[in-house]
């Protein structure tokens, strides 16, 4: 991951992802990933063809289900496994460009 922060003196957490993993059957495509990112940070998710980077991206989007982890927007609980939390994709605040759209 590459990290750019801003000149923000009022920075504070917007997006912390805890553990997560994503399992399609057999294949894993995300274990236990863990990352924070500040307001005004940009964090930039690099990898080859199939490591999980859109995986990830749809998870914290509300639009696929990760099997374990925690995933926090603005400080609020979007998503727990653990405490059986799911906020749906509409409720969570997240712009997303499909991949097959941006290209």
């Amino acid at each position: 991951m590459t990290r750019y922060q801003s000149d923000s003196s009022d920075s504070k957490l917007e997006l912390k992802v805890d553990g997560v993993t994503k399992l399609f059957g057999s294949v894993t495509a995300l274990y236990e990933v863990s990352f924070e990112a500040e307001r005004g940070e940009f964090v930039t998710v690099l990898g080859p063809s199939g490591s999980g980077k859109t995986s990830l991206l749809r998870c914290i989007a509300g639009v696929e289900t990760p099997n374990a982890g925690t995933i926090e927007i603005g400080g609020k609980v979007v998503f727990s496994k653990r405490d059986g939390i799911e906020i749906p994709p509409e409720q969570r605040s997240v712009g997303m460009v499909y991949q097959s759209y941006a290209l």
